[in-house]
């Protein structure tokens, strides 16, 4: 069902923060900012890359997207970095942007798999600040796994309850925001489906949300009364 499929897009599963590799255009510094980049790369590392299949960054997309729909996470995340890699080498600067920021998007939701909160919600953010802004069929996505990313913080802030209340607060603001992004689709990039299921899929979020935070506000209760 569309609800199975959104939910399977955006349900959490690692722990390492990378950073995020560099946009179209980039050059000189930011592209040595890439994944896995070093001064010191070893022969054997040289040669390692050199052996990396030359592919477009769509070709890295589908590549990333089956693996993903394997549930080999890990896989599918190396996959959108090569392609997010090969975002660099598109001449439209406006195709490498969309691709790139569907690639990144992804990356988010492989990241939120692997239970690698941090460094999911970095990545949203990374494409939030682009300069060219990502479309509404893209953007709704960045925003709702950025949500799924800070409420997999929150649940690990099990101690700080006022921390905790702020990123729920922060992943409710990006659930609003996906909506708006969602209702910004003029131009109808987004089909009817895909609209009334990423709807669907917002409001259980948002349901989920607000019991964590409902939670939260009786347990500081309790402790208020004892």
């Amino acid at each position: 069902s569309t609800t199975a499929a959104a939910a399977a897009d955006y349900s959490s599963n690692n722990n390492t923060t990378t950073t995020p590799p560099s946009r179209p255009g980039d050059t000189g510094a930011a592209a040595a900012g890439n994944l896995n980049s070093s001064p010191s790369t070893t022969t054997s590392q040289q040669q390692q890359q050199q052996q990396i299949p030359s592919k477009s960054a769509s070709e890295w997309k589908e590549e990333g997207n089956s693996a993903f729909s394997r549930k080999q996470f890990q896989q599918a995340l190396t996959f959108y970095e090569r392609g997010i890699e090969a975002c660099s080498a598109e001449s439209n600067v406006m195709v490498g942007t969309e691709l790139y920021s569907s690639l990144s998007s992804n990356r988010a939701m492989a990241l939120i798999k692997l239970q690698d909160y941090q460094a999911a919600q970095d990545c949203c953010t990374h494409i939030l600040q682009q300069r060219h802004p990502a479309p509404p069929n893209i953007l709704h996505k960045v925003y709702y796994r950025r949500a799924a990313s800070r409420e997999g913080l929150a649940r690990e802030m099990d101690s700080r309850q006022q921390a905790k209340v702020k990123m729920l607060l922060a992943a409710k603001s990006d659930l609003q925001a996906s909506l708006k992004a969602l209702e910004q689709d003029t131009a109808n990039i987004i089909s009817d489906k895909e609209r009334q299921g990423a709807k669907l899929t917002v409001a259980v979020a948002a349901a989920r949300i607000q019991k964590m935070m409902t939670t939260i506000e009786q347990s500081k209760a309790r402790i208020r009364k004892t």
